[in-house]
């Protein structure tokens, strides 16, 4: 009797411990649930806006991949040749350039200027904030290529004849690789961004392997337009000796 009391008082325990945890297991799967949901919603928040940022809008999508300059350069002229000296009309050419790119930063400059004032100058830009400076830093490759273009469709000339200019004017105001870089380092300073250490990648290397070729093919003319521009390139065309102008989408 004593054995089966004792045998019997065992289901009835454990309906008794069952029926204690079901609701807490109910309540754990319900917050699981919840805490899951609220982090994908929180990823995909933060997905929808990494892809607002760095997708192209649909007002400069035709500037974003190399493949559109046909249909957005009006002028289909070839490169110019390596033989043929710079003249007074491509050296204005291309300071027009330096002046439209210039431009566009001078907005960026100002929109980091006005969002950080009340911050210190010492505030740090972090360009993966997704605010409306961080989406601007992005977007400087399109909104330089569309000025750009457009300053090459008003002086009738193609994408090649510009690069082919660039690369000559350059090569005559004897900029080198490293005063390239130290521009650049000069204007992330500025923001506060940091700085790659030495022995890093050079910016551009195709444009300064371009200008070593073309050196030997100057004449003192050439050369004695592009020196009192030298300093103003590397300040205000700092874009252009970079390659911001040439950062096409799916390409290094």
């Amino acid at each position: 009797m004593s054995r089966a009391s004792s045998t019997g008082a065992g289901p009835a325990s454990s309906d008794e411990n069952g029926g204690g945890r079901a609701p807490s297991l109910q309540r754990g799967c319900a917050l699981g649930i919840i805490v899951l949901f609220l982090l994908v919603s929180g990823l995909g928040y933060m997905w929808w806006q990494a892809y607002n940022k760095f997708n192209p809008p649909a007002e400069l999508r035709e500037y974003a991949y190399r493949a559109s300059l046909d249909s957005i350069v009006d002028s289909k002229a070839p490169a110019r040749s390596d033989s043929a000296p710079l003249d007074a009309e491509e050296i204005l050419f291309f300071m027009g350039a330096v002046d439209t790119v210039w431009s566009v930063w001078s907005e960026f400059d100002r929109v980091y200027d006005s969002a950080y004032a009340e911050t210190g100058a010492d505030e740090e830009f972090d360009p993966l904030e997704f605010d409306e400076v961080g989406t601007l830093f992005w977007r400087i490759p399109l909104l330089t290529r569309r000025g750009l273009i457009d300053h090459l469709n008003k002086s009738n000339r193609s994408w090649e004849e510009y690069i082919g200019i660039k690369q000559r004017v350059v090569a005559a105001a004897d900029i080198s690789q490293r005063e390239a870089t130290d521009s650049l380092h000069a204007l992330m300073r500025r923001y506060h961004l940091a700085v790659a250490e030495e022995g890093a990648p050079m910016p551009n290397d195709d444009l300064f392997r371009r200008t070593l070729e073309l050196r030997p093919l100057l004449d003192s003319t050439e050369k004695a337009m592009a020196a009192p521009l030298r300093e103003d390139i590397l300040r205000r065309g700092v874009q252009l000796l970079v390659g911001t102008d040439e950062a096409f989408y799916g390409e290094e």
